[in-house]
């Protein structure tokens, strides 16, 4: 995940407000969803249910307190040296399958070397890697191992690879020492990969390019591969839903068809004000309309992964998934039922074939920000079952084994979009300009700071920074007209020379009130070190009150202090009218099957997975089962008393609900609450 300073840059990039919603269904709504057993789409995916787990090296992340590098968040017991039993249950009982390590921007500076060894020589690491390997061994989970693209050598992976994975004899000394720390056998280890979100630098003084990075990505997977041919190296893509140009296209362009699988971060939507405005029930509305957006980015993913690959092969692992929620008031909307079926939605998504979703992982079981589960077993804390939860273990306990195609007829809705979503109307509308270039002036309105110096030829901004201090430059701007709810892109050329700390320059663009009162702007790509001119575009979707917009040379804090010179010339903004995406469904379906031969014939299961998207209303569906003979069925329903509903203070607050159906026949008529998910198994 990000530190503080990236979660600010993203929130940036998809803080966008809601726009109205516009509503189709009525109460007392219908469908149907009609299934025929014969259509199997290919196996269920099942790694698609993971998870991330935190062990943050003590002393190299702020955020790395011992609660993380000693107890993995509350998964281990450094006292008596083995996984915490209960958090071994609820893990099996979810399901997780495949288990990532050590944890999002942590591992830019994190030391494999210093997490293996005897414990008592690590006192403030004792969740390491074999920690983390005999959790992965408990829960029957395979591990996915971050490497450090920032630190290290591309020597330090090999040996990796070698205490992982090779036999422990007197050639492989790292594997002796794997040995010696109890696993006598090699883990077998296959999933890594190399970084995490790169594209955003180590938190301190280092950014590569992406042509840095995938040199960097060549060298270190060819080494690993020649000391196991098994291993497979993920290399970091996007993060969120940008531009593919800004920077796997360019990676690609170097690494061609060297490569295992591209990793994205999937999270959207975004909403970071604690200002306690915010309507929930609109925003799970847009939320959960965002399904065709995901689904058509995924598709351009793999186009672009597999013509610049020329490999058709090379699948997408989904490391980190969730919500962008960053905020606490009213509701800290990152554990609300809202989410959770959000989640779920993700879920439906990766295991379309048509995703080439090969694993994902959400971010992240247990406690820290985004915990699925809250408390501590040391502490003899009441473990909270967050919404999500849940969600993973109705997947578990009420899945197939083949995934099946089905019909589904029900209402729509129409949404505008917002929080980094686009809209969903009718029929959808591809994107389009609306009308020639807005007139801005050519000269840039300046402020005085420190730790640069500014100044102006022509249309082009100079700024020249000291190299003294960690600069928050914000200090040129340029105003607009804008109309409310409409769409603006920016572009902009960009040179540098010696920009010397891991946050470079960039444009940003926002609400003329400024951010603090809005929260509503959005930052494009930066540059560091040497550049020539390169065209930088971004785009922005106004408030429902805005009338005026502006544009900033942008460099944000907190990274190092920054030397080097920028020049920015030929901005250009123009109104466009973004794609429109089909009315999304109220109800999404995943249905699968299992078949099992016994003593008397094939017995079949049929379970379906039906999330109602509407927020107020509850929808009774007709579900036919063509050339199959039910004869009971069950179901399983995760609701609460609102779609922001938490177990923050009542732990029972989002629950499941069991109904059992008796004498059924040719088809079930089950009705689904408002905002819920149902698992459903008919036998």
């Amino acid at each position: 995940m990000k530190t503080r300073h990236e979660i600010f840059i993203v929130a940036l990039v998809f803080a966008v407000f809601l726009f109205p919603l516009v509503l189709k269904a009525q109460n007392g709504d219908t469908a149907s969803i009609a299934i025929d057993t014969h259509r199997v789409l290919g196996e269920v995916n099942r790694r698609v249910l993971g998870s991330n787990f935190i062990g943050y090296q003590f002393g190299t992340y702020k955020y790395a307190v011992t609660e993380y590098s000693n107890q993995g968040a509350g998964i281990w017991d450094p006292q008596k040296g083995r996984p915490v039993p209960e958090m071994v249950a609820l893990a099996r009982n979810a399901g997780i399958t495949v288990a990532r390590f050590p944890g999002g921007s942590a591992v830019h500076r994190y030391n494999w070397k210093k997490a293996i060894g005897d414990p008592n020589s690590r006192p403030n690491q004792q969740f390491g890697v074999p920690e983390f390997l005999q959790f992965c061994n408990a829960i029957g989970a395979i591990p996915v191992i971050t490497l450090s693209e920032y630190v290290g050598s591309v020597q330090d992976a090999v040996d990796l690879v070698e205490y992982l994975n090779m036999p422990a004899i007197d050639s492989n000394p790292w594997a002796l020492k794997r040995a010696h720390d109890g696993h006598k056998d090699p883990w077998k280890c296959v999933l890594f990969e190399f970084g995490n979100e790169s594209y955003y630098g180590d938190g301190l003084s280092k950014k590569f390019s992406p042509e840095e990075y995938a040199n960097r990505y060549i060298q270190y997977r060819n080494a690993m591969k020649a000391k196991d041919a098994s291993i497979q190296l993920g290399l970091v893509g996007p993060s969120g839903f940008p531009e593919l140009s800004d920077w796997l296209v360019p990676v690609l362009t170097v690494v061609k068809g060297q490569l295992d699988y591209v990793i994205h971060h999937c999270y959207i939507p975004s909403y970071q004000s604690n200002d306690e405005k915010v309507d929930v029930e609109k925003l799970f509305s847009v939320a959960l309309s965002c399904t065709n957006q995901i689904a058509r980015y995924y598709q351009e993913i793999n186009s672009v992964v597999a013509s610049m690959s020329q490999n058709k092969g090379v699948p997408i692992a989904v490391t980190e998934f969730n919500g962008l929620f960053l905020q606490d008031k009213p509701i800290p909307l990152r554990h609300t039922l809202g989410n959770a079926l959000l989640n779920a939605e993700f879920i439906r998504l990766f295991m379309l074939p048509s995703s080439h979703i090969s694993f994902a992982n959400n971010w992240h079981f247990v406690n820290e920000y985004w915990g699925t589960l809250k408390g501590y077993v040391s502490r003899n804390d009441s473990i909270v079952k967050r919404p999500l939860y849940y969600v993973y273990q109705l997947y578990h306990n009420h899945f197939g084994d083949q995934l099946l195609s089905y019909d589904l007829k029900c209402s729509a809705y129409n949404s505008e979009g917002g929080y980094g979503i686009l809209p969903s109307k009718d029929r959808g509308e591809d994107a389009r300009l609306l009308d020639s270039s807005i007139q801005v002036s050519n000269r840039w309105i300046l402020s005085e700071g420190v730790g640069f110096h500014q100044s102006q030829h022509d249309d082009t901004l100079v700024v020249e920074f000291s190299g003294d201090s960690d600069v928050n430059y914000f200090h040129a701007r340029k105003l607009f007209s804008a109309e409310p709810n409409a769409w603006y892109r920016a572009t902009i050329d960009i040179k540098t020379k010696d920009i010397s700390s891991a946050n470079g320059i960039c444009l940003q663009i926002g609400d003329a009130r400024g951010y603090n009162k809005t929260s509503s702007a959005i930052l494009s790509r930066d540059l560091v070190g040497s550049n020539e001119w390169q065209r930088i575009e971004v785009e922005y979707s106004t408030l429902l009150d805005t009338k005026e917009v502006e544009i900033r040379a942008r460099r944000v804090s907190g990274a190092a202090f920054v030397a080097g010179t920028a020049w920015l010339k030929h901005l250009t903004i123009q109104r466009f009218k973004p794609t429109v995406y089909p009315s999304a469904q109220y109800l999404s379906v995943n249905a699968s099957i299992t078949k099992l031969n016994g003593i008397q014939g094939q017995k079949q299961t049929v379970y379906l997975m039906v999330l109602n998207k509407n927020i107020k209303n509850s929808i009774t569906s007709r579900i036919t089962l063509l050339d199959f003979k039910p004869t009971a069925a069950r179901s399983w329903t995760l609701h609460g008393p609102s779609i922001g509903a938490t177990n923050e203070i009542n732990p029972n607050e989002v629950f499941v609900s069991e109904r059992l159906y008796r004498n059924v026949q040719n088809e079930v008529i089950m009705e689904f609450p408002p905002h819920s998910l149902t698992a459903i198994e008919i036998n």
